[in-house]
């Protein structure tokens, strides 16, 4: 449902979406389990899309319910509101809300939410370790910073651009 990347070949222009691609890649090894999405944007609609490609069972819990209950009609998955959270229905979270970005230095979700040994990708890249993902990591937690989405998102978008696959371990490099 949305084009980030453009490719030109001949006359002909050629749209992409890679943002899906930055979701999944760090997720693979979680195949099948149990996703919470935070959110129902754009970026969330790519998450859930990832999701689901890896055989995820995939809930959407938003703010506006409303909102969640339409993403979740799209894909076909489960919705509520965010207040209806419980890190114990969840292998993975991803937070794909604004919420944590400079200059808010808020999370939607307390230490007490996560349970050690999930995965949680916060799709917020700046500041590079995020409220949710200091959280996170103090529990226990996989944390998956908002800058991986980026790392893979490249990767993708290097190939498709120039036809030359690319690690995200030379992406990192060229980052830091």
């Amino acid at each position: 449902g949305a084009v980030n990347t453009i490719v030109r070949c001949g006359e002909r222009l050629y749209g992409y979406n890679t943002d899906w691609l930055g979701v999944r890649a760090p997720l693979a090894h979680r195949r099948g389990e149990r996703a919470i999405v935070l959110g129902a944007g754009g970026a969330a609609a790519a998450a859930v899309y990832a999701l689901l490609s890896l055989d995820m069972d995939v809930t959407i819990l938003a703010r506006a319910p409303g909102a969640a209950q339409r993403l979740a009609e799209r894909f076909n998955c489960r919705w509520g509101g965010l207040d209806e959270f419980g890190g114990r229905d969840a292998d993975v979270v991803v937070h794909a809300t604004p919420v944590g970005m400079e200059p808010d230095n808020r999370s939607l979700l307390a230490a007490g939410d996560l349970e050690c040994g999930t995965t949680v990708f916060d799709l917020v890249y700046t500041p590079p370790e995020t409220p949710l993902i200091r959280m996170a990591r103090e529990v226990g937690c996989e944390a998956i910073p908002g800058t991986e989405m980026f790392v893979h998102q490249a990767v993708a978008q290097f190939r498709l651009m120039t036809g030359i696959a690319v690690t995200p371990a030379l992406v990192r490099e060229m980052l830091s």
